[in-house]
């Protein structure tokens, strides 16, 4: 991450002195930390480079199962975390359907949220690392490589582009 930081992070949590808490405990770690009071804060932060969002699950107006379906239908990558102090399996299940990363219950044990912030972190980069090399492979790899622009082979690119996308096995015979 850029000057020294190693991720980040946005704390929703509707409680002053917890999201204090949680903020300052991040920043001991060298991370860059956003806060917001309510789900309805945390929505311009859609726009900024968030790395990851720890969100508590009972807030005000909004919950935090409303800004994790919202926030994952906009940016569906981006690890999110429950942190409730209300913890239900119907609710765990839930937010887990719903993309969250993990779901933790408060008081939450600041080596356990560290050692999760580390996971989701680095699962997400490894991601991120995995799509780029796909897309490089793939420019690299794909049909617009293959010299040909005649009728007939425009055709063949046609059906093995719809077969790449099958478990099939195809095998293109003809002329050279």
């Amino acid at each position: 991450m850029a000057n020294g930081k190693r991720a980040h992070i946005l704390v929703v949590e509707d409680k002053a002195s917890e999201r204090a808490a949680l903020a300052r405990l991040l920043r001991l770690e060298n991370y860059e930390v956003e806060t917001a009071a309510s789900a309805s804060e945390a929505l311009p932060f859609l726009q900024e480079p968030i790395d990851m969002v720890i969100s508590d699950l009972k807030m005000s107006k909004t919950s935090g199962m409303d800004l994790l379906r919202y926030w994952k239908d906009r940016r569906p990558r981006t690890p999110f975390v429950m942190v409730t102090a209300y913890g239900d399996v119907h609710s765990a299940v839930k937010a887990m359907k719903l993309g969250a990363a993990d779901y933790l219950n408060k008081p939450v044990n600041p080596d356990e949220v560290l050692l999760l912030i580390e996971r989701c972190i680095e699962t997400s980069r490894k991601d991120r690392t995995i799509q780029e090399l796909q897309a490089r492979l793939d420019e690299r790899l794909g049909f617009d490589q293959v010299v040909g622009h005649s009728k007939a082979m425009l055709d063949v690119f046609d059906h093995a582009r719809r077969a790449a996308l099958t478990d099939s096995t195809v095998c293109i015979t003809g002329e050279s």
